[in-house]
């Protein structure tokens, strides 16, 4: 049980603080083959926490990894008029959503849906509208949520799920809703619950196989049928 425990824990304490800040600088020189997306603008984040052990897990298999916290990337509300015209406080985000080819969203949970930082975040793909290949066409999302009870935070992956189809990606099978989630939090602001980090370590390897059967023809679909919606 100690050896259980100890490589539960081997990812989550692999990912200091440091190198978390060096990913997310990585990200931002052209993101990888997958791309994780969490957290708030609060302190102590279950969803950020999760966002950083699920990458952290990731890479430590050799698959080429994105890291984007809502905190640091700290993007003003998303107005469309103008941020269509001046990208710049977005165009690094953008690249990573544009290399990538699988995404992690881990969204933490207000009043039964998603936070509104999140989503803001999640709004600047509209930038991809009008790429060849539009939004998110042939990538695959896996989901995590975190709230104080359970049902916000069932409802928050509904939402994500509806978010992901309107983008034109593939929801993967298995979702992560995590009910309590600052409780679950070490001092170190780290996931502590056994539990919890099994269940991310399973969306880790889901992803990883999507990724090992990803074909470079899924993502082409292109813009020619946008003027039917």
């Amino acid at each position: 049980m100690a050896n259980t425990s100890a490589n539960l824990r081997s990812g989550a304490t692999a990912v200091t603080a440091a190198r978390l800040k060096q990913a997310a600088r990585a990200s931002q020189r052209g993101g990888g083959p997958i791309m994780v997306i969490g957290g708030s603008l609060r302190g102590p984040s279950a969803s950020r926490a999760a966002a950083q052990y699920i990458e952290g897990e990731i890479a430590q298999s050799g698959v080429a990894t994105s890291l984007f916290t809502v905190d640091e990337l700290n993007l003003p509300p998303f107005n469309p008029d103008y941020h269509r015209v001046d990208r710049s406080v977005a165009e690094d985000f953008i690249d990573a959503v544009r290399r990538c080819r699988a995404m992690i969203w881990c969204a933490p949970a207000y009043h039964q849906t998603i936070s509104g930082s999140f989503k803001n975040v999640v709004d600047f793909i509209e930038l991809t509208a009008d790429d060849e290949s539009v939004y998110l066409t042939g990538k695959a999302v896996g989901l995590v949520s975190t709230s104080g009870g359970f049902q916000a935070a069932v409802n928050c992956i509904t939402s994500m799920q509806f978010a992901v189809c309107a983008l034109r990606a593939f929801v993967l099978p298995y979702s992560v809703p995590i009910s309590f989630g600052n409780s679950l939090l070490d001092e170190n602001g780290r996931i502590k619950d056994e539990n919890v980090l099994r269940k991310l370590q399973l969306l880790a390897e889901e992803v990883r196989l999507f990724l090992g059967n990803y074909k470079e023809t899924s993502g082409r679909a292109t813009n020619a049928l946008k003027h039917l919606e």
